[in-house]
């Protein structure tokens, strides 16, 4: 009874590993241009543009914190790409102490909600 029991469920998880959806691996897409600076101070300039027409533009910026006693790398930056519904999608962003600001149209905006009211 036990053998029988280990075969069958020998075949059932053979089934559902085929039955479940493959990875699909794609080939890297190879950058066809480059360029990069930075300074001693961490500070940097980076832009560089994929085979697919993938953009990218950064720059690290130290900005002095909100007390004044040290340094914060402010990254401004944006990218392109080609969604896979064959649209341009462009984002303009700012990465701070306060986290990471994308805009971009492409991204939804939540409609605000209506004032609570009570009774």
């Amino acid at each position: 009874m036990q053998s029988a029991t280990f075969v069958f469920l020998a075949v059932v998880l053979v089934v559902a590993a085929q039955a479940a959806p493959q990875l699909q691996v794609r080939p890297p897409v190879p950058v066809i241009a480059r360029s990069e600076v930075q300074d001693e101070a961490g500070q940097f300039s980076l832009t560089y543009t994929t085979a697919d027409g993938t953009q990218v533009t950064k720059q690290g910026v130290l900005k002095p914190n909100a007390d004044g006693t040290d340094n914060v790398l402010v990254e401004y930056g944006s990218y392109r790409y080609t969604s896979p519904e064959g649209q341009i999608v462009q984002v303009e962003y700012t990465a701070d102490a306060d986290g990471f600001h994308p805009k971009s149209p492409s991204i939804p905006i939540a409609p605000v909600a209506a004032p609570a009211v009570f009774v």
